[in-house]
């Protein structure tokens, strides 16, 4: 890629021919459940711990959340510092949400991850670069596709089930065979 003279994938004919501008970064955080896709609240940038915050706090008190062991009141996060702030997690334990943190480097534990796999896919599908498309329409769009979508499968790839979280399932290493494993 060349900034000033333009970009493309290798091989192909560049896209771009003059001064190369970024487009507003735009950064989602969203709820899933079996379900499908629960809510998604979108920021210009990145989220910051006040607006990360103030989205858990409204979709927490939007309704679809009940206090543990209710509907919706397991919330899995990964190790992002955002997530791991102390004044965070006290606030969604005082909601009777119960977090849980994954280990650093597993991302196949975390079913968001497999989620927002899948939404770029159908994003790459459904944009053309250099259309006149509003970008936050078509991400809306795509998004709407997976409002309604039974997660169930997905889920149990990641080692969640009926039984409780099964890592053996979704790291697919059989723990009975690792040494001193008993």
């Amino acid at each position: 890629m060349l900034a000033k003279r333009g970009y493309g994938m290798h091989g192909e004919r560049l896209v771009y021919h003059g001064e190369f501008t970024h487009k507003p970064r735009v950064s989602l955080l969203c709820f899933i459940g079996i379900g499908g896709l629960l809510d998604t609240y979108s920021t210009e940038g990145t989220f910051d711990r006040t607006k990360f915050t103030a989205c858990c706090r409204d979709f927490a008190l939007s309704g679809n959340v009940r206090q543990y062991p209710g509907q919706h009141s397991v919330w899995i996060l990964d190790g992002a510092q955002i997530h791991c702030d102390k004044n965070i997690v006290y606030y969604l334990r005082s909601l009777g949400i119960y977090p849980i943190f994954l280990p650093a480097y597993c991302p196949f534990f975390n079913p968001i991850e497999l989620v927002f796999g899948l939404i770029k896919g159908e994003l790459r599908k459904e944009y053309k670069e250099n259309d006149r498309q509003d970008m936050l329409a078509v991400v809306a769009l795509v998004l709407l596709k997976f409002a309604n979508r039974d997660f169930t499968k997905l889920f149990g790839k990641c080692g969640y089930g009926p039984r409780g979280f099964l890592p053996s399932v979704a790291s697919g290493i059989d723990f009975a065979e690792m040494p001193g494993y008993e």
